[in-house]
């Protein structure tokens, strides 16, 4: 199985709402894995910030179930594992 790109859109999505930061150059998907014998999706991000990290942190909670949603019903039986990767940028 592999994450679709209207699904990888919608994950972007609903994690750039959550977390929605000045800070926060961009969030992308830099890579998806899919255990079917332990039924989860495992997706790294790469979050680009400008400053500190911390807040991006601060954000992430309540963001599993957003992303399970986001993924509907075809995913529905797999837990999403989220690995953040912080990129930080200073302002041009």
């Amino acid at each position: 199985m592999q994450l679709s790109d209207e699904l990888r859109k919608a994950v972007v999505k609903v994690i750039t709402e959550r977390i929605h930061l000045e800070d926060v150059q961009s969030v992308t998907i830099d890579s998806v894995e899919v255990d079917q014998d332990k039924e989860e999706i495992s997706i790294t991000l790469l979050i680009t910030v400008t400053s500190d990290a911390k807040p991006v942190a601060d954000n992430y909670f309540g963001l599993t179930r957003r992303v399970r949603n986001a993924l509907g019903d075809e995913w529905q039986n797999y837990f999403p594992v989220i690995n953040p990767k912080i990129d930080r940028k200073a302002h041009a």
